[in-house]
C-alpha cells in the first residue's frame, strides 16, 4: 500500500525524480523512482545525510519552543529535496529536478503525510 501511494504521488507531481520513506536512523523504508532515473544511488545518500539535517531542525525546534518541525527544503544545483516529517522515526523526502513543481510537491506530500501516518504508526 505504501508503495502505491508514493507510486501516486510520483506521477501527479510535475518534476518528481523519486520519493522515499526515511527512518531518522538514515535507512529507506520504500522508494519510487521515475524510470530513466540517473543518480538513484546518488540521491539514496543524500537523503540518507540530509537525516541528521532533519534531527538537528527537529531538536532545535524543540530546544527553543516553536513545536513539531513539519518540513524542510534544501535546494541545490541537482534538484529540490523536501523532507516532511510523518513522527518522531520517520520522514517523507521528495527529490524534484531543478524545474519542479514545488507547490505541487508540497501539497502531495501535505497529502502523504496523512494517508501514510496510520500504516507507519509505532
Amino acid at each position: 500500500m505504501n508503495v502505491e501511494i508514493l507510486q501516486t504521488i510520483l506521477e501527479r507531481t510535475e518534476g518528481c525524480i523519486g520519493i522515499l520513506i526515511n527512518g531518522l536512523d538514515g535507512f529507506v523504508i520504500e522508494k519510487v523512482w521515475r524510470d530513466g532515473t540517473p543518480n538513484r544511488l546518488d540521491f539514496t545518500v543524500a537523503v540518507a545525510e540530509y537525516t541528521s539535517v532533519v534531527e538537528l531542525a527537529m531538536e532545535k525546534n524543540r530546544e527553543i519552543g516553536l513545536g513539531g518541525l513539519s518540513e524542510l527544503t534544501i535546494s541545490n544545483d541537482s534538484g529540490v529535496f523536501l523532507m516532511r516529517v510523518i513522527n518522531e522515526d520517520q520522514f517523507l523526502a521528495m527529490i524534484l529536478s531543478p524545474e519542479g513543481n514545488i507547490g505541487r510537491a508540497r501539497y502531495e506530500l501535505q497529502q502523504a503525510e496523512f494517508l501514510l501516518q496510520p500504516a507507519l504508526a509505532l
